[in-house]
């Protein structure tokens, strides 16, 4: 990334450098060098080159170099191989003061094709100058004094102290950064702190291999680390804590695995070790339990894998091991083979109960209904013997005999039999006697028609819903019911006079 951000960088300045040089160009249009001009000594053409020094500077400083070719060619007459007067500075100075016309010959020889062509250049007004920061006119001034070589070395100066500066500032920061580690190590040494002390050493010369000082120290708060690992061991040792103290001189012996005392120290917790968990183990055999041996066994050895004693212990049991694992394998499966010959048979047992359930409930479903059909015929038969009986109890009487005696059948089983002759608009709101007679909530059943038997008219009213039938005029129709007295209609003529005339009135039960 910073390679690429660095060519980047290049191309802008090179850019810079070719508008800075061409800006003349650039705003009149012109990128063509190599103008018409003449030599201003002998006439000849002039041609443009690149310095000899230009393109050992674009080489030797590859690819900064470049810059310099951006400052364009120069003139040289392909003749005389002079530089025209207009190009040289010091030339151009000399033949101002000596007023020699040669300044004027150069003048001649840069003049543009129309004035070759015989048409006189008009001197053209004169722009009013911007003023100008003092600073910048007195830095223009030193740098149009300079030829453009001292221009050039200058700005290649410039690079080379660039690509100087930039590395030792790096060298001089890595210092920094590898002596302020430095002290820091020096700090944790003083409180003891060993093992923080040569983490920051030993990044100290990942910054700075050859930094003797860190190299001299590290060495010396090595062997104090050592020290402070082996006198910690000793101390767990002391506590019977041997698994820690073992893993403490192990440490110490990666910072010195020469050290005699840790190594000593090893192989007497290493001892120790293989008496703890041997002891241990042999709890397990004198039980029985040759698993737990085993495993005890492999747990000491995970700590100390190179305890001569414990593999030796290890490989004593290693049959009888194998045989309690074969024998705790079968106890296993067989105990796992009664679970699943207990849940297979749990299975079998709840699925019969639930079969058994199911038909149960089947055959006391089927007993329900049974009964409820048996229910439901005895009750049909019960209507139709209510019914049989209702119409043998009522006697056949006549509108006639009605209207003559009406009080000897109030409240009576009677029947009439007779033709609709009309239906009965009801005045729905008078109905609460029939609606207790019926046992009904609501008028929206009843019914009412007129019966005419050949001795005059008899008012029937029903219930609809209970009998089952719906009269229509012109029915040929037996009705059994109560009697409830009289009634008056009303009825209209054919001249729109109404008349009033009572007739029987029936609260019909049954039909036939």
């Amino acid at each position: 990334m910073n390679t690429v951000v660095y060519y980047i960088m290049l191309a802008a300045v090179i850019v810079v450098f070719f508008i800075a040089k061409n800006k003349k160009k650039i705003q009149d249009g012109n990128f063509n060098q190599e103008d018409n001009k003449i030599c201003s000594y002998c006439g000849e053409q002039i041609v443009y080159k690149y310095q000899w020094w230009q393109i050992f500077v674009a080489i030797f400083f590859f690819p900064v170099g470049l810059i310099y070719l951006t400052l364009g060619k120069y003139p040289k007459c392909a003749q005389c191989g002079r530089v025209p007067l207009a190009y040289n500075s010091v030339a151009n100075n000399k033949a101002d003061m000596s007023g020699t016309g040669e300044n004027n010959d150069a003048a001649l020889a840069f003049a543009d094709n129309d004035s070759e062509s015989g048409q006189s250049a008009q001197p053209s007004a004169p722009k009013p100058n911007k003023p100008e920061n003092p600073l910048i006119k007195k830095i223009k001034d030193i740098i149009g004094k300079m030829s453009l070589r001292t221009r050039c070395i200058i700005v290649a100066a410039v690079i080379v102290f660039i690509a100087v500066a930039v590395p030792s500032a790096r060298a001089i920061s890595k210092y920094n950064r590898a002596n302020a580690l430095y002290n820091t190590a020096v700090v944790y040494q003083s409180k003891n702190e060993y093992l923080d002390a040569y983490n920051c050493l030993e990044r100290a010369l990942e910054i700075k291999p050859n930094m003797e000082k860190a190299l001299t120290l590290i060495e010396e708060v090595g062997d104090q680390l050592v020290e402070q690992y082996i006198s910690e061991a000793k101390n767990r040792m002391d506590e019977g804590n041997y698994e820690y103290a073992y893993n403490t001189v192990k440490r110490a012996l990666v910072y010195d695995s020469t050290n005699e005392e840790a190594v000593e120290l090893k192989k007497q917790i290493n001892d120790l070790l293989a008496d703890q968990y041997i002891a241990e183990s042999q709890k397990f055999i004198d039980a029985g339990d040759y698993i737990s041996a085993y495993e005890k066994l492999e747990e000491g050895l995970s700590i100390s894998s190179d305890n001569t004693r414990m593999q030796s212990a290890l490989n004593d049991i290693e049959q009888p091991y194998q045989e309690a694992v074969a024998a705790k394998k079968a106890a296993e499966e067989a105990a796992a083979a009664a679970e699943r010959a207990a849940q297979e048979q749990a299975e079998a047992e709840a699925k019969a109960q639930q079969e058994a359930e199911e038909k149960a409930a089947q055959e006391a479903a089927a007993k329900a209904q049974q009964e409820a059909a048996a229910k439901a015929a005895q009750s049909a038969q019960s209507a139709a013997n209510a019914k049989t009986n209702y119409i043998n109890s009522a006697p056949d009487v006549t509108a006639a005999v009605l209207l003559r005696a009406p009080s000897d059948y109030t409240n009576k089983k009677i029947c009439i039999t007779g033709w609709v002759t009309s239906q009965v608009t009801l005045d729905r709101g008078t109905l609460q006697s029939a609606l207790e007679y019926f046992g009904l909530a609501d008028t929206q059943n009843l019914e009412e028609v007129i019966i005419n038997d050949g001795t005059g008219d008899v008012a029937v009213m029903y219930d609809s819903s209970s009998s089952g039938i719906r009269l229509l005029e012109g029915d040929w129709v037996s009705a059994y019911g109560e009697f409830e007295g009289l009634t008056e209609l009303t009825s209209t003529n054919i001249y729109g006079t109404e008349s009033t005339y009572k007739v029987p009135k029936l609260n019909a039960k049954y039909f036939n």
